[in-house]
């Protein structure tokens, strides 16, 4: 092969290679900035952070028995039940309406590990709220309180949603484990 012909393929090689590199970080460029904004070229940076909102009523209960939580939020009443010790698998829903969770803990471990610990509503509107308790039908705690929200900042930036976070949270402390 002649001088110039292997100075023509060497040649074509570098500016093969040449574009490659310069695709490869023209590529890594645009994906890093879609990554980075909602649009590319001056997007604002948001994350897909949420806020823990509602209000959190804290309690423990461990002692066995047949558990129902009567839950008033500015008026209207929904009952969520559960038993002590747990079934080996909780599918179904303790509250009978949207919104309002029990948290069952320890279904896997031994049942003097079992609890129900928590009542967490999803609302951030709540004004009012009253929770009464009965074991085996006898009432082991009630309490009502005004919902007093702590409104922190968003998880994400003044920019982006959510732009505040809104939690309440209360200790039912119960006359009876």
């Amino acid at each position: 092969m002649n001088d110039w012909v292997a100075h023509g393929v060497q040649t074509r090689a570098v500016m093969i290679r040449s574009a490659l590199v310069v695709a490869v970080f023209a590529s890594i460029t645009v994906l890093s900035a879609a990554c980075d904004g909602d649009d590319v070229i001056g997007g604002t940076s948001c994350t897909e952070a949420a806020c823990n909102d509602g209000v959190l009523i804290d309690f423990e209960y461990r002692e066995p028995g047949a558990y129902a939580f009567d839950v008033t939020v500015d008026g209207v009443t929904t009952t969520c039940t559960a038993t002590l010790p747990l079934p080996p698998s909780e599918t179904d829903d303790p509250c009978a309406a949207q919104g309002i969770y029990l948290t069952r803990t320890g279904a896997a471990l031994s049942a003097d590990m079992h609890s129900l610990g928590g009542i967490r509503l999803a609302s951030t509107s709540a004004q009012n709220v009253t929770l009464e308790v009965r074991r085996d039908d006898q009432p082991i705690a009630d309490r009502t309180f005004a919902v007093q929200y702590s409104v922190t900042p968003g998880p994400n930036g003044p920019d982006c949603e959510p732009k505040e976070c809104r939690l309440a949270q209360v200790s039912l402390a119960p006359a009876t484990q």
